[in-house]
């Protein structure tokens, strides 16, 4: 894997550990997600950047309590979070 990609799966998957321990804003990891998806174009993880990006930005909007939006950010991401961490350990 090339190093610049790397990093980049590196830094979602912390991005992702940071709002699991709520230290993070959603929309921090939805702009991180998005520009990741970009960034690592023609990956096909790229897609699920994108996809995930989007799906956090309508449950940002959805006008749930706080708790609620943590639940469903945390249950959207769980499979990318699962992809991440088998990728990087190759």
């Amino acid at each position: 894997m090339i190093e610049e990609k790397r990093v980049l799966l590196n830094n979602a998957l912390d991005a992702l550990d940071r709002l699991f321990d709520r230290e993070t804003d959603l929309m921090d990891v939805e702009a991180i997600f998005c520009a990741t998806g970009v960034a690592i174009r023609p990956d096909p993880l790229s897609l699920f950047f994108l996809e995930a990006s989007l799906t956090l930005g309508k449950i940002r909007r959805e006008g749930l309590t706080s708790e609620d939006v943590w639940e469903s950010a945390l249950r959207s991401t769980n499979e990318l979070r699962i992809a991440l961490a088998e990728v990087l350990q190759e």
